[in-house]
């Protein structure tokens, strides 16, 4: 419980720096410190999405899992066929990324390439080798919202409305 009043404090305080640093934009501080993460995360993962679509990445699935998870908001798994597809799917997601100066808390499996995983904090992201993908099969794991990309698009603009 003390954990929980920590954590309500921290984003009180966030809140109310928010506010105070930001006086002059008021639409950026409509709605609270929530709303601005919320649009954050939008924003990050059509990022994540693009930036995979710009590499044929295949089987592309954002899972909204807000309501079911603490560690994200939400999931995105795509595959490549190969190992070398895979490194540079998961490279141009951190260039994509890095170009809006935001910067991965993680990232494992970029030694063997079968399963690199990149944490954004709010969006986490998986890039499989297909058949590693079918064998976790990782997006079956949670009963949560789901968007289907076609990896035919070169751009999504917008989420559906599952992801908001």
């Amino acid at each position: 419980m003390n954990a929980v009043k920590t954590v309500l404090s921290r984003l009180r305080i966030c809140e109310i720096q928010l506010a105070q640093s930001d006086k002059k934009d008021p639409e950026r501080i409509q709605g609270g410190i929530l709303a601005v993460k919320k649009n954050e995360s939008a924003r990050r993962l059509l990022l994540c999405i693009n930036a995979v679509l710009q590499k044929k990445a295949k089987d592309i699935v954002v899972l909204n899992v807000k309501n079911l998870s603490a560690f994200a908001d939400y999931l995105l798994v795509c595959s490549g066929a190969t190992d070398r597809q895979v490194r540079a799917i998961a490279d141009a997601i951190r260039d994509y990324l890095k170009k809006e100066k935001i910067l991965p808390l993680g990232v494992e499996g970029e030694s063997n390439a079968q399963w690199i995983l990149l944490d954004y904090d709010d969006v986490v992201i998986s890039v499989f080798q297909e058949e590693t993908r079918s064998f976790y099969k990782l997006e079956d794991l949670w009963d949560a919202p789901r968007m289907d990309v076609d990896e035919n698009a070169t751009q999504i603009k917008t989420l559906t409305r599952e992801m908001a």
